[in-house]
């Protein structure tokens, strides 16, 4: 007989792989045996579950004779069965397409089905995915291209494709994968005097003709960006 259970993930078909751990012979002379190496048997059915039955065909040339036993003094059986398992499949939802936002103190992300990928089927079957969560929230609120995005697939719905039967795998409840939260640009103005370089607060007065008067400066980020709108007003100023 077949012993141990000899199990195996899903993948479509009904193969078994044994070991010699995996067959008991029995009615053998006290002192007497033999092992058996066949390696190759069945599953009644392919589909994942935990009461199928694995056989396995046996010839002579599958005994091993132990303790000076003589084969030819017994009727060696030509196949082996017993209990087997086929555990699903594990499928993977990731997070695809960099989902990206600009910082709003949040954690919050907005997703589609493009930021969606399914994998793991056995080749040939898959499925159509509907009510994919249009949020998910990011690891962190604070800006960074290292991020992890993670949603709920608790309301999302599988639907086999090409035959695939769904309950030969499990279906992941969560999907995640790596987002980017981006700076927010903040822009001041600011109305200014130069001095030849020089920034001078617009409530100081300068004696001409050492007064330059200019546009507004744009601050960004702390750094200065002076567009000179207006002429030098300097007598020696180039006109």
């Amino acid at each position: 007989s077949i012993i141990g259970n000899p199990a195996k993930t899903y993948d479509g078909t009904n193969g078994a792989t044994l070991t010699a751990a995996n067959y008991n012979v029995t009615g053998f002379v006290s002192g007497q045996g033999a092992s058996v190496s066949q390696t190759v048997g069945s599953y009644t059915s392919p589909n994942a579950g935990s009461n199928d039955t694995v056989t396995a065909s046996l010839t002579s040339g599958n005994f091993t004779a132990a303790n000076g036993t003589l084969l030819s003094n017994y009727i060696l059986p030509t196949s082996a069965s017993g209990a087997g398992t086929i555990d699903q499949k594990q499928l993977t939802v990731s997070i695809i397409g960099n989902p990206a936002k600009t910082y709003d103190g949040t954690n919050g992300a907005t997703l589609t089905a493009a930021n969606y990928s399914v994998t793991g089927f056995v080749s040939g079957q898959g499925a159509t995915e509907s009510n994919l969560p249009t949020s998910g929230t990011y690891a962190s609120a604070n800006i960074g291209t290292n991020d992890i995005v993670t949603a709920s697939l608790s309301n999302a719905i599988f639907t086999g494709t090409n035959g695939t039967l769904l309950s030969n795998y499990i279906v992941p409840t969560s999907a995640s994968g790596p987002g980017t939260i981006n700076p927010e640009l903040n822009i001041g103005l600011q109305q200014s005097v130069i001095d030849f370089g020089q920034i001078v607060p617009p409530n100081n007065v300068l004696t001409p003709p050492q007064l330059v008067s200019l546009g507004p400066v744009f601050v960004v980020d702390g750094g200065v960006n002076a567009p000179f709108a207006n002429e030098y007003n300097r007598p020696d100023a180039p006109h």
